[in-house]
């Protein structure tokens, strides 16, 4: 298997699915769907994970039941491009240029570049702001090697986890990159914002004690007191 997609999708998910059967291409494909319905239209399309409460239980819990050498991770708020395969190339470039983490994403509707904050990167003492990577791609290697074994660290619940994979990246030593040709097509939404204090509490942690971790999937909040 080429390629896992990853989608958690509180919402009608089967514009996401149609999108991707409709795009021809030489890679094969098996897509993972988390969500709170199961429609008998595309039940024979996808492997479908009931919703576990939060989308990053969501998506570490899909990746364990996937197969597929290289990993694309959406948003239910979103319908990838049909170019969306030419993330494996961008991925391959990385192999052969001898990366240990092979990671990347897809861009927004016009190619936008967003950074992590400037508090972000002067705590991490950073000198250069990475790119915040949305829509993430991987080699599953990197993530069993690299990552513990999961797309996002488990102790955040929905939101930041963006913020810290480029974070941690760099931090690592390598820089990782929007692909600026691949760009998704947002689908009008209203943003959830619960548990954003919690989740941004274990960024910034993440921050303050990775040289004492040097790890991607730690607990930040062990040992500090969580509100």
């Amino acid at each position: 298997m080429d390629v896992s997609i990853l989608t958690a999708c509180l919402g009608d998910y089967r514009p996401i699915v149609k999108a991707i059967k409709s795009y021809k291409t030489k890679y094969s494909y098996e897509i993972h769907v988390s969500g709170e319905k199961l429609y008998d239209e595309v039940k024979d399309d996808i492997n479908f994970l009931p919703d576990p409460g939060t989308s990053v239980k969501a998506y570490n819990q899909m990746f364990k039941k996937s197969k597929g050498k290289y990993i694309f991770c959406f948003a239910g708020t979103i319908i990838p491009p049909s170019n969306m395969f030419d993330m494996i190339e961008e991925l391959k470039r990385q192999e052969m240029r001898g990366n240990q983490l092979i990671v990347s994403s897809m861009t927004d509707d016009v190619g936008g570049i967003c950074l992590i904050p400037p508090w972000a990167s002067e705590l991490a003492n950073l000198k250069e702001r990475p790119q915040i990577l949305r829509w993430p791609c991987f080699s599953r290697k990197t993530l069993t090697d690299h990552f513990n074994g999961v797309i996002f660290n488990e102790h955040f619940k929905h939101h930041w986890v963006d913020n810290w994979l480029p974070t941690y990246c760099k931090l690592f030593g390598e820089e990782k990159r929007q692909v600026q040709h691949v760009r998704i097509k947002t689908i009008p939404h209203v943003s959830v914002r619960d548990h954003d204090d919690h989740d941004l509490k274990v960024y910034q942690q993440l921050i303050k004690q990775y040289k004492n971790n040097k790890s991607y999937n730690f607990n930040p909040l062990e040992n500090i007191d969580e509100d």
